[in-house]
């Protein structure tokens, strides 16, 4: 049966050493991946609410424009019909 040196016997502890951190990079390096994904998935989240309440805005003032002009022509038109015109 064959001892191991020393020599050896540290060469084969840094490689496993070297593959336990290679390991842990490799999961760090999935974490990363997966909490960019979660970045990128929350920002179009973001950007689509965004965009909705945008929409929204512009549809309110617009109908809010509507009514304004909706009443100005009441006023004219009674004006019109009580001859103040």
């Amino acid at each position: 049966m064959h001892h191991l040196s020393e020599f050896e016997c540290g060469c084969g502890l840094v490689v496993l050493f070297l593959a336990l951190v290679f390991i842990i990079i490799l999961i760090a390096a999935g974490f990363k991946v997966a909490a960019d994904a979660k970045v990128e998935e929350a920002e179009q989240s973001v950007q689509r609410r965004a965009e909705r309440l945008a929409k929204r805005l512009v549809r309110e003032r617009l109908d809010g424009c509507r009514l304004q002009v909706i009443q100005r022509i009441d006023v004219i038109e009674d004006d019109l019909k009580g001859g103040r015109v």
